[in-house]
């Protein structure tokens, strides 16, 4: 159970608590919306990571054969021993709903070295069209995975921070409001009965007077 502290004494405190009640409470709600809308991000995400892992997985098997046929014919020196330089990657980062993650992959495959032109067989240039086309798919499956992970580590400190909210602090600040309020009626209770012995005729410092 969540301890508070710095509650000011009496009446004074009761108010602090009210308005840290209802400020608790408006958290609550606000974490509540987000982890929703967190969710439905998820589930879109997921879609995407799976479509983008199949069009991924069905790219580099294309390539894959192409390129075994390509070794076949040509010998792994000669296909290789190309000086194709590595791919450029551009990638834009957004934030949604709190979860910052790649939206836009831009990934261009290198050019081969002599005008563009690949060296070999047809079956070498069929592979290295399959090969760009594995790298994009790849590019964008880990940008799908990344923005997957990003809403789940979202949601997933969303939903602790909101079980803190609902769980400890509404509950202990409920708990210290109704003690404090208990406490201010009784005390009120007790003032009572002293003003009304003080004002009866028959009371010792009445008739002293």
């Amino acid at each position: 159970m969540a301890t508070l502290s710095g509650v000011p004494p009496g009446r004074a405190g009761r108010i602090w608590l009210r308005e840290r009640l209802a400020t608790a409470r408006r958290a609550g709600d606000l974490l509540d919306r987000k982890l929703r809308a967190l969710r439905a991000e998820q589930e879109t995400a997921r879609q995407r990571e799976r479509d983008a892992e199949a069009d991924w997985t069905r790219s580099y098997r294309d390539a894959d054969r192409w390129l075994l046929r390509a070794v076949l014919i040509e010998g792994v020196r000669q296909l290789f021993d190309t000086g194709a330089q590595p791919a450029r990657l551009e990638v834009r980062w957004v934030s949604t709903v709190g979860a910052v993650h790649p939206v836009d992959v831009d990934c261009r495959p290198a050019s081969w070295p002599d005008d563009d032109v690949v060296p070999g067989t047809a079956a070498v240039v069929e592979a290295a069209t399959a090969y760009r086309v594995a790298v994009r798919a790849a590019a964008v499956y880990a940008a799908a995975a990344a923005t997957r992970g990003a809403l789940d580590r979202e949601a997933s400190l969303t939903r602790r921070r909101l079980r803190a909210v609902s769980d400890r602090r509404i509950p202990a600040l409920e708990r210290a409001l109704r003690e404090r309020t208990a406490a201010l009626a009784e005390s009120e209770r007790a003032e009572l009965v002293r003003l009304r012995w003080a004002i009866r005729p028959d009371h010792p410092d009445t008739a002293a007077g």
